[in-house]
């Protein structure tokens, strides 16, 4: 990689004290985190097309983070809205059911257009059709909470081998998340009882 690549503005130093600059969470922040081998050259594979791609595609645009109005840019409301459902669409762990979604607008009304790295599955089909006709009833008067909770209800088990993988990679560190936060926050933390009632409920 060229040095130009590495070369960054020196910003003067805060003078802001933070629990972020004591020793406890510069320890915490040292303990190694031992990354496979698969995942070490994933990696660099993203970081190498990243590079050679940098010259091509355009000066980065931040995107908004949507905060549950409706204030923002209608673009970026549109694109908040295709990215949730896409995402809830990727069921299954390994890249083969990643989604996107794209919304074309004809006389005949909105089409929505879905493509993932492998052939769109017909449970996936289903699936985005439940979660729209939810929403949908929303907008002819039923009750936000009512849907909320039987969205969740269909969305948690279609995306159970997904959840199922990621429990079980944050339950081998789980004591040890829990242990640095206790130090950096304190045992009243939210974010520690949470993380504690999680561990009780599934030790395994």
């Amino acid at each position: 990689m060229p040095l130009e690549a590495l070369k960054f503005k020196i910003s003067p130093i805060s003078t802001t004290t933070t629990h972020y600059g004591n020793e406890t969470f510069r320890l915490a922040a040292a303990t190694p985190v031992p990354i496979s081998a698969i995942v070490e050259r994933q990696f660099f594979e993203s970081e190498l097309l990243l590079y050679v791609l940098e010259n091509i595609r355009g000066e980065h645009k931040k995107r908004q983070n949507y905060h549950g109005e409706l204030d923002q840019d209608e673009t970026e409301l549109r694109r908040s809205f295709v990215d949730k459902p896409a995402y809830i669409c990727d069921f299954r762990k390994g890249g083969s059911t990643v989604t996107a979604l794209a919304l074309q607008r004809t006389n005949q009304g909105v089409v929505f257009w879905l493509a993932a790295n492998e052939t769109v599955k017909v449970e996936v089909i289903i699936f985005l059709r439940n979660v729209l006709e939810h929403l949908k009833k929303v907008e002819l008067g039923a009750s936000r909470k009512t849907t909320e909770t039987q969205l969740l209800a269909f969305i948690v088990p279609f995306n159970n081998e997904r959840i199922d993988y990621y429990w079980k990679a944050l339950s081998r560190v789980l004591s040890l998340c829990i242990e640095r936060l206790e130090a950096l926050e304190g045992f009243t933390s939210k974010l520690v009882l949470y993380f504690s009632l999680l561990h009780k409920l599934h030790p395994n």
